[in-house]
């Protein structure tokens, strides 16, 4: 049913504004709703919940929180828990090698009721050599199927009647330590394991294409539809694939904010109006720094000296990634394929006001931001760190709106150049799965559904036992953490929003962290592959690429003024005769990229935009053995199909793989529909 599995997107969904503004998340405890009444109880079950833990808890904390979460448990659901706790680094391992083996014992288990079946039908009735015949009782059957399959007998046992979650039958009790009868459970199978931690994308699509998770729509839309009060749809959505959904992401904050700061201070001074500066290149801020290095150069320094205040903004990069192994695989990298974009690009009023994918070069306003930024630091606007003896009047900031908003916004108009974008790694990075060899799947979800609606629970399993091991500063409602016998990644056990802030956070974290989500955007190439079924891209090509984005990286980083840069753009005019040594690195690179190893007659040498042009980039695809130029069409399986297929394979570049992607997830649709 689903050996490749790619898409993790149902795509118009994650994209029409992302319903995350209309989402109220809910604090409140939800509504027990009674337990419809049955003839019997309900049925007494084991699940085993393996959690991630910085370190492995003693067994008498273990057995302290397991006590813990079991008085909850077993008085709401009926259902006994036994915890296990594994770190980071162990993890895996184990929880997937007991997948593996209940893997196996549910093929043994298909083997022997196959090898059942073929025995009553061979062995049902007994035929005589009188022609008479003899109806064997289900009971003796039962016995001669266990001798003749003594392997098969604990998989094939006489069925019992039962009504989904409840039995006939009295529950079995047992005698507690005080010799009260109470319900008896039973005890944990061998590598069982029931509620499990899934970590990444990647991850996520293996443990699916490996059908170790269980499908979990049916919860959904029942008892476990209230997670979508807690849980932004973000999380929700993106973990809703092709055949459904798998695990249940941790709400977590997405993303970071990209803000322009402006002094307050300063733009009064100078009678600026801060919304009408939308960016750090933009002519208002260029006007706005000038007047401040010309002016207040005793008490304030231009521009905050960091990464970002000295990167281009709003640009996305269609670039490759190369891991150890030497797979390659999209990453938003330098490449020379790429386009700056709006920062309200994102909503899909224009099927063409998604991310481009272009030579970079032609584009602008990328241009424009890399000469003025390379002229701020010219002219010293950035004072190289003399923020740290006088105040900046502006700079990019990236990061939580938790961490930024308290310590800029007192002394500056904090302009979201960049909203926060929903990635793979925040969407991805922590869920809670169902195994598909789970006994009862809604079991288990009533589990992992309390755990993210119930802020006592959560707050259980992430902290233990208050007065034990935390406790909480009643002004603040921050948990503080009496000592190292209970360890846990805040991140990694369910939703953040219903736990305690750590010591060392905002006591607002999470009402920052829920605004901000409510702003974010998704980031369109979520499940976006080099490795997809229907497309086998070109490796000549896209070394082709790679190597032009080096050499154009290469020049950029050697780039000394905002004249080199034009230089990169547009080349310069070599004179006749002019003494080769004498030239600036970046003009002999230039040299060295057009061939010219003399300069006996004049001559322009040819700079990055020129040699990447339209018909150039093609005729370089050409000449490495692929025509990018050749007509598509659909075959009959839907895939899109070259006419030199059987030379060249599907699609034709980055580029087109990217177009084709966003047509069949619906991100590039017609003009005019």
């Amino acid at each position: 049913m689903k050996k490749k599995l790619i898409s993790l997107l149902l795509c118009v969904a994650m994209l029409l504004s992302f319903v995350m503004v209309s989402c109220n998340i809910s604090t409140e405890e939800p509504i027990d709703e009674e337990e419809e009444e049955k003839d019997g109880v309900r049925s007494a079950m084991t699940l085993v919940w393996a959690l991630i833990c910085e370190e492995v808890p003693s067994e008498k904390t273990q057995d302290q929180i397991e006590k813990a979460v079991n008085k909850i448990t077993e008085s709401r659901y009926t259902t006994h828990i036994e915890l296990e706790f594994y770190t980071e680094d162990d993890y895996s391992e184990v929880v997937e090698k007991k997948l593996i083996a209940n893997g196996e014992e549910a093929a043994r288990a298909e083997e022997a009721k196959k090898a059942w079946r073929k025995f009553l039908k061979a062995n049902r009735v007994i035929k005589y050599e009188d022609g008479s015949t003899y109806k064997v009782e289900t009971e003796e059957l039962y016995e001669m199927f266990w001798e003749s399959y003594p392997d098969y007998e604990k998989y094939v046992q006489p069925e019992e009647t039962t009504d989904e979650d409840y039995t006939e039958t009295e529950a079995e009790t047992v005698l507690n330590d005080w010799g009260i009868g109470v319900l008896a459970y039973p005890e944990a199978r061998e590598n069982q394991v029931d509620i499990i931690y899934v970590s990444g994308y990647d991850n996520y699509i293996r443990y699916i294409n490996n059908e170790w998770l269980a499908t979990l729509n049916e919860a959904l839309t029942d008892d476990a539809q209230v997670l979508s009060d807690y849980i932004f749809p973000a999380f929700l959505t993106a973990a809703d694939t092709l055949y459904g959904t798998y695990a249940i992401p941790n709400n977590n904050t997405i993303g970071d904010y990209t803000y322009l700061l402006l002094h307050k201070e300063l733009i009064e001074k100078y009678y600026y109006v801060p919304e009408n500066i939308t960016g750090l290149t933009s002519s208002l801020c260029q006007d706005f720094l000038y007047d401040v290095l010309n002016t207040e150069a005793e008490n304030f320094v231009p521009l905050l000296d960091n990464e970002a205040t000295r990167t281009p903004q709003n640009v996305k990069f269609w670039g490759l990634d190369v891991d150890e192994n030497g797979d390659q695989s999209y990453a938003n990298v330098f490449s020379v394929l790429g386009s700056s974009y709006a920062r309200t690009a994102t909503q899909l009023k224009d099927g063409n006001s998604v991310y481009q994918c272009m030579i970079l070069l032609n584009d602008s306003s990328y241009t424009n931001q890399l000469k003025t930024l390379k002229r701020y630091e010219c002219e010293g606007y950035y004072g190289a760190g003399a923020e740290e003896t006088r105040t900046f009047a502006a700079g990019i900031v990236v990061g939580d709106m938790t961490d930024l908003v308290p310590k800029y916004s007192q002394d500056y108009h904090m302009i979201v150049v960049d909203y926060p974008r929903g990635t793979e790694e925040d969407l991805f990075a922590h869920m809670w799965g169902v195994s598909a060899y789970c006994e009862d799947m809604k079991r288990a979800m009533e589990i992992i559904t309390y755990l993210n609606t119930n802020e006592d629970f959560r707050n259980l399993i992430q902290y233990g036992i208050e007065g034990d091991h935390y406790t909480v500063d009643p002004e603040t409602g921050i948990a503080h953490i009496l000592n190292d016998e209970y360890q846990m990644d805040i991140n990694k056990t369910g939703n953040v929003f219903l736990a305690y802030p750590e010591e060392g956070m905002n006591a607002d974290a999470w009402v920052y962290g829920k605004e901000q989500n409510q702003n974010a955007k998704v980031d369109l190439c979520i499940g976006f592959s080099l490795k997809e079924d229907d497309y086998i891209l070109n490796e000549q090509g896209i070394q082709v690429v790679k190597l032009w984005s080096d050499r154009l990286k290469a020049a950029l980083d050697a780039a000394v003024t905002p004249e080199d840069i034009d230089m990169i753009l547009s080349g310069f005019t070599l004179e006749q005769g002019t003494d080769l040594s004498t030239l600036s690195d970046l003009q002999k690179l230039l040299l060295e990229y057009s061939e010219i190893t003399d300069s006996s007659s004049l001559k322009v040498v040819s700079g990055f935009l020129g040699l990447l042009k339209n018909e150039d980039y093609i005729q370089i695809m050409t000449d490495s053995g692929y025509d990018p130029t050749a007509a598509y069409e659909e075959d009959e399986n839907g895939q899109v199909l070259s006419t030199f297929a059987d030379q060249y394979g599907y699609g034709e570049s980055l580029c087109h793989a990217y177009r084709e992607w966003a047509k069949r997830n619906k991100y590039l649709i017609e003009s005019g529909t």
